[in-house]
């Protein structure tokens, strides 16, 4: 992961202050300014994928649209770095306030701030940010290639009854007299078969933390009897 590819939304009331914010940064492409709206946040976010870097500029007479954006956007995305930019000092309750509401970090930018500085602690932050976020992207790709192959060994034999059923029906129909034993057996085997694949489907969703187990050497499928059942409401 290279910093400069990392997609950046900074946002201020203020273009001048935006502006300054990027160059302190050193952020001068995939940049968005913009005055903070939530949806012009959104719109951002939506287009640009999953993991990226938030930067508000917070004003010491308060910005109640900036809180609406903070506390309606942030918490979804749990891998993305979100910096909250002043010019002075923050309050311990303003400071808490925000990283309540998702903020990774609070940087105060004075007389005294030093640009590489800055940069070099917002890579750091946003590397433990990356590596989280491939982690997570990581056991996400494992879990939905073991529920596929789950779904694939736990439903075939179940389509290759209906399948065989479909076949029992063609047979008995082509008779001169249709054979209605084998059609009222066929018919049984696909209901069978169905109310069965109906019970696979309902325990894959009841399930709320997927052990998994090896299919063959190299892949995983889920454990239906070790997983995680979730409870029922009283």
């Amino acid at each position: 992961m290279l910093y400069q590819d990392i997609p950046f939304l900074i946002c201020s009331k203020d273009d001048e202050i935006s502006t300054q914010i990027a160059n302190v940064l050193g952020r001068h492409e995939n940049t968005v300014l913009a005055a903070p709206t939530l949806t012009a946040v959104n719109q951002f976010l939506n287009r640009i994928g999953y993991f990226t870097c938030q930067v508000f500029h917070y004003s010491s007479e308060g910005d109640q649209q900036l809180d609406v954006i903070i506390t309606s956007t942030l918490k979804k995305r749990p891998f993305s770095a979100n910096y909250l930019i002043a010019f002075s000092e923050v309050s311990e309750s303003v400071y808490k306030q925000y990283i309540r509401a998702g903020i990774t970090d609070i940087l105060i930018f004075d007389e005294q701030h030093d640009d590489q500085t800055i940069r070099k602690n917002l890579l750091s932050t946003l590397n433990l940010k990356w590596r989280n976020f491939r982690y997570f992207e990581r056991e996400r790709n494992q879990m939905f290639h073991a529920t596929v192959v789950t779904i694939f060994h736990e439903i075939n034999q179940s389509l290759m009854v209906i399948s065989n059923a479909l076949d029992l029906f063609k047979i008995a129909l082509k008779q001169n007299e249709p054979n209605i034993a084998k059609i009222e057996q066929a018919f049984h085997f696909i209901m069978k078969s169905t109310k069965k694949i109906q019970e696979i489907l309902a325990n894959l969703k009841q399930i709320e933390q997927p052990k998994l187990k090896d299919y063959t050497a190299d892949v995983k499928m889920i454990d239906m009897e070790a997983s995680v059942i979730r409870k029922k409401p009283d």
